[in-house]
């Protein structure tokens, strides 16, 4: 962290949250080599956080290590701010495709919660997730996994990658003659000199999580807007290893197992719980919470709706739809695949 005064630097801080936030202080004093005594400690810059609490006791559940992404400013009043912007974690099996960054007041998505009022306060949950399509990216160059290992050339293709997922405009390519052990050392000020926008912060809050973690990640609504044939498996093996709400319905969906409880409606990707009682009781088993009912599901679905993925048809009692094209994914379009499930 060079500059506390520009306002613009944003780093990731390894943190416990049982923690007294104090402790986040003293690490970022020890980060900084200078003293943060007049800064306040505040959660999106709209609550001030007590310190000699943690961030459990102020609202946010689970434990652990997480990684705490904030940045250090003065606000238009002249308050100096230590202002966590969001809190990422690894889910208990290391799967970065459970990787979020914090908010949401739906018990049925996990990670971490903030209680009603403090839900209040802040912006809608953005969730980030393994980025399938530069795996591919990365099989077809022999990209090493590892980001510190990676040549000039791979830092090439990573950046072409980069500039198509990002949007991202006027990148010299010239000013990216660089390894990745430097990307993962890149402070914001080298990135401000070779970026001269980034929208919404989504490109170095993704440097940032390639640096904290070492993995190449996406915002989920990207992957909701470019869903195709590499997010999943082809036709009969719809298993994956990460399990999210949407997947496990198309798994229903292509299975004659389910066919009493959940159906497909039309070639156009509706589909309707038949008994949706039934449905969540299913997915409250394969997430292993007992006490799951349909209108936590819905809520759950909800979280899509804002993307391209998964929308509640208005009108139509207990009906959804998939907003991509089937039959990219599974090999079927829904008519064909209601045809093989009913065919005994």
């Amino acid at each position: 962290m060079d500059n506390l005064s520009d306002g613009n630097e944003i780093t990731v801080q390894s943190f416990d949250l049982n923690d007294q936030l104090s402790n986040l202080r003293n690490s970022l004093e020890q980060l900084c080599n200078t003293s943060l005594a007049d800064y306040s400690i505040w959660l999106q810059g709209s609550q001030q956080l007590s310190e000699d609490k943690s961030l459990v006791d102020h609202g946010i559940e689970g434990e652990g290590d997480v990684q705490v992404k904030l940045q250090i400013n003065v606000n238009e009043n002249g308050t100096r701010m230590i202002n966590i912007i969001d809190v990422l974690k690894l889910n208990e099996d290391n799967d970065v495709e459970d990787f979020f960054l914090e908010q949401t007041d739906d018990d049925e998505i996990e990670e971490f919660f903030l209680d009603s009022e403090e839900a209040s306060n802040v912006d809608k949950r953005v969730q980030w997730v393994e980025a399938k399509d530069f795996v591919s990216e990365k099989k077809h160059y022999n990209i090493p996994t590892n980001p510190h290992e990676w040549s000039i050339n791979d830092v090439k293709h990573w950046l072409h990658w980069a500039i198509k997922t990002f949007d991202l405009k006027n990148i010299n390519m010239d000013n990216w003659n660089v390894n990745g052990e430097y990307i993962c050392r890149m402070t914001s000020n080298n990135f401000v000199e070779k970026v001269p926008e980034d929208i919404n912060n989504d490109f170095w809050t993704h440097i940032l999580v390639l640096q904290t973690c070492g993995q190449v990640m996406v915002r989920a609504d990207q992957v909701s807007r470019l869903v195709d044939s590499k997010v999943m498996p082809k036709k009969k093996n719809l298993c994956c290893s990460t399990v999210n709400l949407w997947k496990f319905l198309l798994e229903l969906l292509t299975d004659k197992a389910y066919r009493d409880i959940i159906r497909w409606v039309d070639d156009n990707g509706e589909f309707q719980m038949v008994k949706p009682d039934s449905v969540a009781r299913l997915w409250g088993e394969k997430k292993q919470k007992n006490n799951m009912t349909y209108e936590k599901l819905s809520r759950a679905l909800r979280y899509y709706s804002d993307g391209d993925l998964i929308s509640k048809v208005p009108g139509k009692r207990f009906v959804y739809k998939f907003h991509f094209d089937i039959k990219e994914i599974v090999g079927y379009s829904p008519m064909q695949l209601n045809k093989l499930i009913n065919d005994d």
